[in-house]
Formats: structure tokens, C-alpha cells, sequence
């Protein structure tokens, strides 16, 4: 497989690890992953105070990434700015986080066992090891994201992929999915989702 074309999952194949996690410590983040297509980053970053429970929206504002020779973590604002957003979630995954949500304690949405908020790339290598243990293909969570596009857009394609996205200005004709744009987002998103979802 070159580095352009890569894989992503099938709905099967998500319905798997979800019901695979079940169990987990972060399995809610799993779910966010799965329905939102949210980057690791962003999940990393979440704050409590970015959740509204009336109206089941989060907002993404901030994302933790991985910088330097030293590997240090660092907060800034997301990816670019139509990537500052809210993210309406499905009933579910509104009810979970509801009812997780603490009383003091971590600033975070999601934390380590030692209450602090987590590494992106501990999100990734920890995404992968799951997927290992639930017999699907690790593709690493940034492919999610394509998934959200490829099967609930383009259902009937048996295998679905994506072809990595360049920066030519005249643009990659032979892309596998669509772009994810704010549109897509719209059409594609968590209520639509998680309704093919079983986790």
C-alpha cells in the first residue's frame, strides 16, 4: 500500500471495537472517536465546561499536541478556524457523558489514572493496542474521521479507503471519499452515525 491510499473502517468493523471496549476506562471516548470523528487532539483537550448538557453539544476550542525534540505537550486552538465549532452528539452519548461528569476533580473530560489530562500520542498507541485485541485493523484514530464521510456517504462501497490529502492547488482528483467540510459535518454527523452504531 503506497502512503496516499490508506484505510479506513467499515461499520462492522466499528461496531466491533465499540462493543470490544465496552469495558474500558475510556470507552466514552472511544464512542466520541467513533460518532464525531473528532482528532485526537481535540479529544485530548476537552474541558467539562465545553459540554452543554440541554442542548447535547460539545464545543471544540482547543486541541493538545505533541511538539519538539522533547515531545512536549502543548495546548493551542484547533487545527484552523473552521475547526473552532460545536459538535452536536447523539441522545446517548449526551446521556453518558452526563452522567460522568464529576464533581470537582479533573478540568479534563478525560484524564490518566492520575488525573491528568492525556497525551495525544498515548491516545493513539493505546486506539491501536485495542484495536489488536478486537481483531480489527489499526489504522490509528486520525482515519476515523474519514469514516464518518466514507460510510455514511458512499454506503455501498465494499471497501471503503481514502487517499491521504495534498496540498496541490489542483487538488487530487482521484480522492476515494469527499473532503470533510462543514457540510459534510452537517449531513454525516453524530446523530446520523451513531444510529449505525451498536457500541
Amino acid at each position: 500500500m503506497t502512503d496516499r491510499l490508506r484505510p479506513v473502517w467499515t461499520l462492522e468493523e466499528a461496531n466491533t471495537f465499540l462493543a470490544y471496549v465496552r469495558r474500558d476506562r475510556l470507552y466514552v471516548l472511544w464512542r466520541l472517536l467513533v460518532v464525531t470523528g473528532l482528532r485526537r487532539g481535540e479529544l485530548a483537550g476537552l474541558k467539562w465546561v465545553e459540554f452543554d448538557p440541554m442542548t447535547g453539544t460539545i464545543r471544540i476550542i482547543r486541541q493538545r499536541v505533541v511538539e519538539g525534540e522533547d515531545s512536549a505537550v502543548r495546548e493551542k486552538r484547533p487545527k484552523s478556524s473552521n475547526s473552532i465549532r460545536s459538535v452536536m452528539l447523539d441522545r446517548e452519548t449526551a446521556a453518558m457523558l452526563g452522567r460522568m461528569r464529576p464533581v470537582g476533580g479533573s478540568p479534563y473530560m478525560f484524564s490518566d489514572q492520575t488525573n491528568m489530562p492525556l497525551r495525544p500520542d498515548n491516545i493513539t498507541d493505546r486506539f491501536n493496542k485495542l484495536s489488536a485485541a478486537a481483531g480489527v485493523r489499526q489504522i490509528g484514530p486520525h482515519q476515523i474521521r474519514h469514516m464518518l464521510v466514507s460510510s455514511l456517504l458512499e454506503p455501498h462501497r465494499r471497501t471503503p479507503t481514502t487517499r491521504k490529502p495534498t496540498h496541490s492547488s489542483t487538488g487530487d482528483k482521484q480522492r476515494t471519499t469527499p473532503p470533510i467540510t462543514s457540510e459534510t459535518r452537517r449531513s454525516a454527523g453524530p446523530p446520523v452515525l451513531a444510529r449505525r452504531v451498536s457500541g
